[in-house]
Parts: C-alpha cells; structure tokens; sequence
C-alpha cells in the first residue's frame, strides 16, 4: 500500500529523479519548492506524472506551517517528511561566498529546515498520529577539506564554501538532536540517513529513493522504536533494511 510523502530540500529539475523513485512503488508526493521567482522551482515541470507541488518560502515559521497544511490539503495526511540536504546542490546555488549570499544562505540552508521540522512535530502532536521525519544527508567535501587533502580535488568539482559546509554541519547536529528528544514520542520516529558522491545508492537519486522507500517500509515493521542512542545515529544509504530487533543491543 502506498504511503503520503513529504519532500523538501531540493529544487526541480534536481528532485525529480529523487521523487521519481517514491512514485514508482506506488507513493503519494508532494514536494515542497521554492517561492523565490529566481528559483523557479514551481514553474519548472517535474516530468513525473502524479507528483503534486506546493510552495514553500524559506526562512519563514509561517511559511514552513503554510507548506505543511497544503501538503496534507493535498495528498492527506502524511506518513512520511523527508527533508534533504544535498550540499553538491548548494554549492551550485551557493557558489559565492559574499556578504549578499550571506543572508538567503542561513535562511535556506539553516532555519528553513528548522521551521520546516518544528512545525511537522507540531502537526504530528496534533494529530496525534504516528509520522515519521527523515533528515537525508548527501555530504561532500568543503574547501577546507580539499585544502587539507588535495587528493580530493579529483572527487569534487565544486568543493562546499564556508556558508555550505556550515550549513551542512547545523543540518546534521540539529537532525541527531531532534531524533534524540523524539525517541520517547509515540507517534514521532526520526531516521537520519548520509552518504555521497562515492556511495553507489546515493550517487543517484533514483536509486536513493528506491532503497530509502525499502528501508522506511522495513523500519515500520519493528516491533518497538529504536533507542535514543540508535536513533541519533545516522544510517549509511545502502544499508541492508532493519529487521526483527537487530537494532536493539
């Protein structure tokens, strides 16, 4: 039976292969895009039939409840929230590293997926019905990295400045932390998954998605939640699904 999903983070044309993956195993999805006209993410078509598009306005607490409510206006209530942080995709949108940049880049990178997860746990409680946030992680290396291992200039081309990078970082610190305080919320679970370029799954969006709908089916079928420790730790994409209570010590 197919889940309602929640997708937000990256833009069309980029997502398309990400949603794409969710449609194929018979999913409802809404992906959230951005406002902004220089964006263009609602304008742009996402080539793949059946995927519904709502706004969603950055660095805003009201826009963030906003892009929650039209969601389940459009597909229902949803089983699943996936937001993702992809910094190979920031760094193309990103690529300057000035004091105009400075702003959009803490809204976009930072408190947007902030608002965006406070307002899911708030409609979660409300509802009173079990949901599930996914913090997706696509790491790559950042300038200082190259800089301290220059055999990696021939893995990256456009290595995260410091607004990605630093956004990378506050995206991952606040998912572990948020999947620690949920982990004794009934109706709330928190899967943190990472990977990059190099990892064969998530190289590809596609594939990403594919194994990531698997993983997410094998984690409804466990019988209890995972501890706070298990919880916050994150899951390389690729990972053979969870079974029977192989995640518990």
């Amino acid at each position: 039976m197919g889940k309602n999903i929640f997708i937000a983070g990256k833009e069309l044309p980029g997502v398309a292969g990400f949603a794409e993956g969710f449609v194929l195993k018979e999913n409802n999805v809404v992906l959230a895009l951005s406002a902004e006209p220089e964006d263009s993410g609602m304008s742009a078509d996402s080539g793949v039939s059946g995927v519904k598009k709502i706004e969603w306005r950055r660095g805003s607490g009201v826009a963030a409840r906003s892009a929650v409510i039209q969601a389940e206006s459009e597909i229902g209530f949803i089983d699943d929230f996936i937001l993702y942080y992809d910094s190979a995709f920031y760094s193309s949108v990103f690529d300057e590293f000035s004091t105009e940049y400075c702003a959009k880049a803490c809204d976009s990178l930072v408190s947007s997926f902030q608002f965006l997860a406070l307002e899911i746990m708030a409609r979660v409680k409300q509802h009173k019905s079990r949901s599930r946030i996914v913090f997706a992680l696509k790491a790559q290396p950042s300038v200082k990295d190259v800089v301290l291992s220059p055999n990696l200039k021939s893995l990256v081309q456009n290595p995260s400045n410091a607004f990605v990078a630093a956004g990378e970082a506050a995206f991952a610190t606040f998912a572990e932390n948020v999947a620690a305080a949920s982990a004794e919320d009934e109706n709330l679970s928190v899967l943190l998954v990472a990977g990059d370029d190099q990892n064969e799954v998530m190289r590809n969006d596609s594939s990403f998605s594919s194994w990531l709908n698997g993983y997410i089916s094998a984690c409804d079928e466990l019988k209890n939640k995972p501890s706070a420790k298990n919880s916050a730790s994150w899951v390389k994409a690729g990972s053979k699904n969870p079974g029977g209570f192989s995640l518990f010590k």
